[in-house]
């Protein structure tokens, strides 16, 4: 049996051992780490996929990259697709098979899509809003209702439109 043998360059591949695959500049080197079941690649050394290194990975020391350098899109598969951050412990984003996209802020859903359109937990903000259809402005015990069929503002008994600074004029049935 051999122990060790001497591959081209330097590379050695041992029996239950570490193998290096070392790089043409100082520290860039690829170790598979037997005793962690690792392949242990340094900053600045690509992984490249593809005849024309269309799909490329790597770390700078400073930044993880993937970068799609090829022809079509980067596809990503699965059912239930989850981000996370780096500790594992927030959500940033989630896409489920034929079903919603939810986006989180700290850990906390603020964006979904739903079956009829979308759904906001929070303040929603804009620069100008457009709005294609009814309107519905929920309140505490009635509501006020835009019907774009009508282009009528609607209010809902004891719903008050008023004016004025101090509400000085107030508009209800």
């Amino acid at each position: 049996a051999i122990d060790t043998l001497q591959v081209h360059d330097g590379a050695t591949v041992s029996a239950g051992a570490d193998v290096t695959f070392t790089g043409s500049t100082s520290g860039e080197n690829i170790v598979w780490d037997s005793s962690e079941g690792t392949l242990d690649i340094a900053d600045d050394v690509k992984l490249m996929i593809g005849d024309s290194d269309d799909l490329q990975i790597w770390h700078d020391g400073s930044h993880s990259y993937v970068k799609d350098n090829g022809t079509g899109s980067l596809i990503l598969l699965g059912d239930d697709v989850l981000i996370k951050n780096a500790a594992e412990s927030e959500n940033k984003a989630r896409f489920t098979s034929d079903g919603s996209v939810q986006l989180y802020f700290n850990g906390n859903e603020k964006f979904a899509t739903t079956n009829t359109g979308t759904n906001v937990t929070g303040v929603h903000v804009d620069d100008g809003a457009t709005h294609d259809g009814d309107v519905t402005f929920t309140g505490a015990s009635s509501n006020v209702v835009w019907d774009k069929s009508d282009n009528f503002l609607e209010f809902a008994d004891n719903s008050k439109a008023t004016f004025g600074s101090g509400d000085d004029l107030q508009i209800w049935h």
